[in-house]
């Protein structure tokens, strides 16, 4: 059975359409809705459905599975419904003063509690032939139907402000909202999937906009012409049925899953060749993804540009090299960088735009590495630029002119290259001496100025602005809780990218790797957690958590803590941090989020840890017997986790496992290359599990991690090499009422274990972290059931 429920329907919406009077449906051509009178009744199969939207990458607006991807744009919208937009925002829960005084008049829809089921808008609808009255109601009608259905199954009034101006309609922006909303929606059934298994839950917005999408990306000429024809016009909800559908669900299904059904086995077709391939979003596109930003651009009168995908893998890394480069400088260099950073920073990037050219010019034999000319759609163009860069790349290469640096895919060896050597700056080169390398006013030899469109000055600005802010470069290895907001790890670390979500190589990452193992600080024995409660704190916590805040007949919240889809309700908030609570999954969860959310930006200086934690439903999956594990039912969560958080980078990867009602944590330590367990259990009697039967279910965790992680092509490491560990960490007492504790010392460990030790804490700084944390959950900005327009402070007077 279907755990997914919608409210979508295409049928619904057809039945009304067929039922229009003439004079009606010229209400609708009028006004510029049009397209929606040719919406045909389609459904798609909701395992399809369902797996498309686990495949989602939410914060990134982004599809992707494996080495497939596309992104789904507001021109994505605009191809399948056809709909008119504008750019007037559109905030259903705050509209503009004008607009509520419209709505005002319209007392029959707008009183304060009304209700009207879609049945009832829709013989309203029937029965009206006045425009403007005609026009709201059929906006409602299609807004609950198939443009943003909710899950309820009524017209949604909250439109009344954006619909009761019949001219105005079209100068809002829908295509964002639509977006926006399917994603919301999105990120809420992904939240529900990966904590439970099984149940229902209803989904509300445009979900099948997604399949179409993934559908009209598949490469189906090559093996499936002779069996369907596709038809790819536009507006797409009037020129697709349930038989295609039905259709690539057969096809593309990978049944060598047993478990629920899963897809992805037909390659994507060139996004040119799809209805969302637009020339301008391509270049705006390739410029986000090269770092440029266009408010840095000083020449209005540069000539627009398209990257090829061949190339912009290569521009990709180097730029993520440039950053690196100029990470390690700023550490070795300390205060004095910052006198004049465009003179430390100009040599690195012109270095690293050389290295880039000699790439470039290593694959440009071959006609899929080709550079597009300036001028996108003129194909004459494009080939004679092709053809006159390869006889000058060709050209290049008989004068046998041999490179100083040894390029692989993986990483550039900077700091050992005889070029390096040769600069007079300790970190960054200030000449370059092969000849292939010279590089004069963002021009490359060889290769004409306007095919490689990068801009200097902008690259250097992208640079700059990931540094701005840095601290000083004195790291400090202290991780405590200083003060109110101590256990915001961004203020104890120097940030020097000011962004965690880059690419290196391996030989850069052992690097650095090396650098943080040296760094280790000793344990003195005197490092001690410390932990400040404030007042608002300790009220809050009496509140909400000591005193049950809602009576028995008030009308309980759906989620009391939401952030990033996983939802914990107020009687597991409460009962997991009273004073005897035994902490349960779904509080972890949410946990877990915040603390990724906080370790997003750490700069991966020597002293610092980069931890990726994982929720407890995600992990209860991985600690399955192997030989029953089924790669798909992680896949997707981890992929999204690894493009959210770059996995590949983290020091410390962290699994919060519960086992026989006690809470430990297991660590995939990449420095010291071992398999930690921490269990906060004060004799080994005590413990969750035997010796051997808990190597046994962290020996799952780890190969059923690393076996999807390698699937994925999130990286290929051997983690079954690595050293298993029970090491020293602080332990709860051996008190009846005091194990309850385990859960949360598992939270403090994630903070302060850095893969050699951790700080030292006892029950009663557990006891003060459950105040801390409650506090910290409920005041959270990334909390979406909070209302964070009330102050805290007011609400627990």
């Amino acid at each position: 059975m279907d755990r997914l429920k919608i409210r979508f329907s295409s049928k619904r919406f057809t039945e009304v359409i067929d039922s229009l009077s003439e004079d009606q449906k010229a209400f609708v051509v009028k006004n510029g809705f049009h397209n929606l009178l040719a919406v045909r009744k389609f459904s798609v199969p909701l395992p399809l459905l369902e797996w498309v939207m686990g495949q989602v990458i939410v914060d990134h607006c982004e599809f992707k599975h494996r080495t497939k991807s596309f992104k789904l744009t507001k021109f994505m919208v605009h191809q399948m419904l056809g709909i008119p937009s504008g750019d007037i925002p559109i905030v259903l829960h705050n509209p503009a003063p004008k607009i509520r005084d419209q709505v005002a008049q319209h007392t029959s829809l707008s009183r304060h509690g009304a209700k009207l089921s879609i049945a009832e808008a829709v013989a309203k609808l029937l029965d009206d032939h006045v425009e403007d009255s005609f026009m709201m109601m059929f906006m409602l009608v299609a807004l609950s139907t198939i443009i943003c259905p909710s899950t309820q199954n009524f017209v949604n009034m909250s439109y009344l402000p954006f619909i009761c101006d019949v001219d105005g309609i079209k100068q809002y922006d829908w295509y964002s909202h639509i977006l926006n909303y399917m994603l919301s929606e999105v990120k809420k059934y992904q939240g529900f999937i990966s904590s439970k298994d099984e149940g229902k839950i209803y989904v509300g917005s445009c979900l099948p906009l997604i399949v179409i999408a993934y559908m009209d990306s598949l490469d189906m000429t090559r093996h499936y012409a002779n069996h369907r024809t596709f038809v790819y016009d536009v507006p797409r909800f009037c020129n697709i049925s349930s038989d295609d559908f039905m259709f690539v669900a057969n096809v593309d299904r990978d049944l060598s899953n047993p478990g629920r059904p899963s897809y992805g086995i037909i390659g994507f077709r060139p996004f040119s060749c799809s209805p969302y391939f637009e020339a301008s979003a391509s270049v705006e596109s390739s410029a986000t993804r090269n770092s440029i930003d266009s408010d840095h651009i000083s020449d209005s009168s540069q000539q627009s540009f398209q990257i090829l995908p061949s190339i912009q893998g290569l521009i990709e890394k180097h730029c993520d090299l440039l950053k690196s480069d100029v990470s390690d400088g700023i550490l070795q260099q300390g205060q004095t960088v910052y006198s004049d950073i465009p003179a430390y920073l100009r040599p690195a990037f012109y270095n690293r735009l050389s290295l880039l050219s000699a790439d470039i010019l290593s694959c440009l034999p071959s006609p899929n590495c080709a550079i597009v000319s300036d001028d996108i759609g003129n194909n004459d163009n494009v080939l004679a630029n092709k053809d006159s860069t390869f006889s000058s790349a060709q050209s290049l290469r008989n004068e046998h002119v041999t490179l100083e640096k040894d390029i692989s895919n993986d990483d550039i060896n900077y700091a050992s290259s005889p070029i390096a050597q040769q600069s007079s700056c300790p970190f960054i080169p200030e000449s370059i001496s092969s000849p292939i390398h010279s590089v004069s006013e963002g021009r490359v030899c060889g290769t004409p100025a306007h095919q490689i469109c990068v801009n200097p000055t902008s690259i250097i600005n992208s640079v700059l602005a990931d540094i701005t802010h840095a601290n000083t470069p004195e790291l400090s290895s202290k991780t405590g809780y200083d003060s109110e907001a101590c256990i915001d790890c961004s203020q104890t670390i120097s940030k020097v990218n000011g962004k965690r979500n880059r690419r290196m190589g391996s030989s850069t990452i052992d690097r650095k790797q090396r650098k943080k193992r040296a760094a280790i600080p000793i344990d003195d024995g005197q490092d001690c957690v410390k932990i400040k409660l404030t007042h608002q704190m300790e009220c809050s916590y009496i509140k909400y958590v000591r005193l049950n805040h809602f009576a028995e007949n008030d009308e309980q919240l759906p989620t009391f803590i939401s952030i990033s889809g996983f939802q914990c309700s107020y009687d597991s908030f409460r009962l997991s941090l009273q004073p005897r609570g035994f902490v349960d999954n779904d509080l972890m969860s949410v946990y877990v989020q915040l603390f990724n959310h906080e370790h997003k930006h750490i700069s991966g200086g020597r002293f610092d840890r980069n931890k990726i934690a994982f929720t407890p439903f995600l992990v209860d999956k991985l600690a399955v017997d192997y030989k029953t594990y089924v790669l798909q039912s992680t896949e997707p969560e981890l992929t999204r986790i690894s493009q959210e958080m770059e996995m590949s980078s983290a020091d410390l990867l962290l699994f919060p496992l519960i086992l026989n009602d006690h809470w430990i944590l297991i660590c995939i330590n990449y420095l010291a290359k071992e398999v930690q367990v921490l269990d906060p259990a004060i004799r080994v009697s005590e413990s969750v599990l035997p010796y051997n039967s808990l190597k046994h279910v962290v020996d799952n965790v780890v190969l059923n991690f690393q076996r999807t992680c390698s699937v994925a092509e999130i990286f290929d490491r051997d983690f079954l090499k690595y050293t298993f560990q029970v090491p020293r960490c602080p332990k709860h007492s051996s008190s009846m009422f005091q194990k309850f504790d385990s859960g949360i010392f598992v939270m403090m460990l994630m903070y302060h274990w850095n893969g050699s030790f951790a700080k030292k804490f006892a029950h009663l700084d557990a006891s003060k972290f459950r105040k801390f944390i409650a506090h910290k959950l409920m005041t959270s900005d990334l909390n979406e059931a909070a209302d964070h327009s009330t102050p805290l402070e007011e609400v627990a007077n």
